[in-house]
C-alpha cells in the first residue's frame, strides 16, 4: 500500500490559476510540509482584465479626521464619547495618555482640561464631539477589512 500524496493534483491545479490569475504566492501547510506555489515571473504586470479582488480601489475616501487619531487619542476620545455631553473624565482614570497625546489633543482643539481643585479631568469639545460623530459615519459608510 502506497501513502496518500499530500496535494493532489486538483489542489495543485487550483493553486496554480490563483498563482497565474493574481500574480500572488500561495502557501499551503499540511502535515507540517509547506507547499508553495510562486509565480515565474513575480515582476510582469497583471493584465486589466484580472486585477486583484483584494486590492485597494482608491474608491474610499479620506478619513475626516487628518492626520488620523493615533491609538492612544484614539482610546481618550471614544471613551469621552461614551459619556453624557458635558460629563468630566477624571485624567487619573485614563490609561496610556499621557502628556504628549493631551497636547496633541489639545492641539486640534478636540479635548479641553478643567481644573477641579487639585484634580484635572478631561472634558470633550464640540468640535471634538462633531468630528467623532463624522468619523463614525464614514466608517459606517466606508466599512473596510
Amino acid at each position: 500500500m502506497s501513502r496518500r500524496a499530500l496535494v493532489t493534483t486538483a489542489d495543485l491545479v487550483r493553486m496554480a490559476k490563483v498563482v497565474q490569475r493574481f500574480g500572488v504566492s500561495v502557501e499551503a501547510e499540511i502535515d507540517g510540509a509547506i507547499i508553495r506555489v510562486a509565480p515565474h515571473h513575480p515582476d510582469a504586470p497583471l493584465s486589466s482584465t484580472d486585477a486583484n479582488p483584494f486590492a485597494y480601489d482608491g474608491t474610499r475616501p479620506p478619513s475626516p479626521i487628518t492626520p488620523p487619531l493615533d491609538h492612544r487619542e484614539q482610546i481618550l476620545m471614544d471613551l469621552l464619547m461614551q459619556l453624557p455631553a458635558g460629563e468630566l473624565l477624571d485624567t487619573s482614570s485614563v490609561k496610556y495618555v499621557g502628556a504628549h497625546t493631551r497636547s496633541k489633543l489639545l492641539t486640534r482643539d478636540y479635548v479641553r482640561i478643567v481644573k477641579d481643585g487639585e484634580d484635572e479631568k478631561f472634558a470633550l469639545t464640540a468640535k471634538g464631539r462633531r468630528d467623532m460623530l463624522t468619523e463614525r459615519e464614514h466608517w459606517h459608510k466606508y466599512p473596510s477589512l
